[in-house]
């Protein structure tokens, strides 16, 4: 789950099997790609955009949209390319699109009020007391939202063991960029002594 605070968006990408690019250099898109909105209160902005142009169009503009030659902003483009499939936040929607799609959300222009009772409180709550000695919570309001990606049984499994973002791709990420530090250490001796 990401959890998002007022301004902050969700930068232009591609999803793909990152386990796979970094054991093997080549990115698999998932079949399958969305969303899960869990917020349970009004936001403005954090819109779940996608373009349907694919591979095509992040080619053109790259991981967080940085390698347009003209160096336009990504999100410039939402109100004049009909490329763009624009989904408004709405708690509980799940969006779903074809995994080959970039996509992003825009930024977050503000998050209502919750509306919990005293049952709802989370540990990380703050509790305030009112006149009437009744507790009352303040919560950091956060949008949530679930990503999820489908892949064929040919990636699937590979993904699986890794799952993105849990605490064993992690892991391993952190292992294989140590390995590579260390590689390039050696390479870079190698062609001093040279």
């Amino acid at each position: 789950a990401l959890g998002a605070t007022e301004k902050s968006q969700v930068t232009y990408h591609l999803d793909y099997a990152e386990q796979v690019r970094y054991e093997t250099n080549r990115i698999v898109p998932p079949a399958l790609a969305g969303t899960l909105q869990c917020t349970p209160t009004e936001i403005r902005g954090g819109e779940y955009c996608a373009h349907v142009g694919g591979l095509e169009h992040y080619q053109r503009y790259g991981y967080k949209g940085i390698k347009d030659a003209n160096h336009h902003n990504v999100l410039d483009t939402l109100s004049n390319d009909p490329g763009w499939i624009r989904i408004p936040y709405q708690h509980n929607r799940l969006t779903i699109q074809s995994g080959h799609l970039p996509h992003l959300s825009t930024p977050i222009e503000s998050i209502g009020q919750d509306c919990r009772n005293n049952d709802d409180v989370a540990a990380n709550d703050s509790v305030n007391h009112n006149k009437e000695n009744k507790h009352t919570t303040t919560t950091p309001h956060k949008r949530v939202i679930l990503g999820y990606n489908v892949f064929f049984s040919d990636i699937g499994p590979l993904v699986q063991r890794a799952p993105e973002h849990s605490d064993v791709f992690r892991r391993k990420v952190a292992l294989q960029r140590w390995l590579l530090s260390k590689t390039r250490n050696i390479d870079n001796n190698n062609n001093e002594t040279a």
